[in-house]
């Protein structure tokens, strides 16, 4: 649950930055059975999946994205990738 609420911060914080021209995305969907190499990560169940995407001018990229899972016994139920990216010129 404390990775959800660090997504949820994060893209607030998007939202809320005011940089300009930047780029936001969202995505979503809805699987029949979430697989990952072969494998069920649902239970063969349904999934519902969804991300987040920004970009700015400058080459930053900030992207999230989550998909219910289920693997019993354990208690995971929510399955969420963060990634960064940056590019510039080092500074001498």
């Amino acid at each position: 649950m404390r990775m959800y609420q660090q997504v949820l911060v994060a893209g607030r914080l998007i939202l809320a930055s005011g940089i300009a021209p930047a780029d936001l995305g969202f995505n979503a969907a809805l699987t029949s059975d979430y697989r990952f190499r072969g494998v069920s990560q649902s239970a063969q169940d349904p999934a519902v999946q969804g991300g987040v995407d920004f970009t700015d001018k400058s080459g930053f990229y900030l992207g999230a994205w989550a998909s219910t899972i289920d693997f019993d016994p354990l208690d995971a139920d929510l399955e969420v990738g963060v990634l960064a990216r940056g590019r510039g010129r080092a500074r001498r």
